[in-house]
């Protein structure tokens, strides 16, 4: 997660996708990702341990998107990324200002 947030000079990443049975991973997951960045927890997690602590006030100021599935979830991540960031009256904002 570190190297995540050092590599990108502490804004972290626009698309973290967790293919791993693994909890934790999930977790870092919601703190490595940038504001308006887009997460799928891909991996499913062990029957005797499928639950994780999310940072709600993560997801909800960075205004993150949260999703997770097979396939169709992983398009819609690569998708919404390369219609580029969202600003203000830019694209992805369809009018909106």
């Amino acid at each position: 997660m570190q190297a995540v947030l050092d590599l990108t000079g502490g804004r972290g990443a626009d698309v973290v996708i967790t293919a791993a049975a693994s909890g934790a991973a999930q977790e870092q997951a919601v703190r490595m990702a940038a504001r308006r960045g887009r997460i799928s927890l891909f991996g499913g997690l062990p029957k005797d341990k499928p639950t994780i602590t999310l940072d709600a006030n993560l997801v909800h100021y960075r205004e993150l998107l949260v999703a997770a599935g097979l396939g169709r979830a992983g398009g819609r991540l690569a998708r919404s990324h390369r219609r580029g960031p969202r600003v203000p009256g830019g694209p992805g904002q369809r009018g909106r200002r």
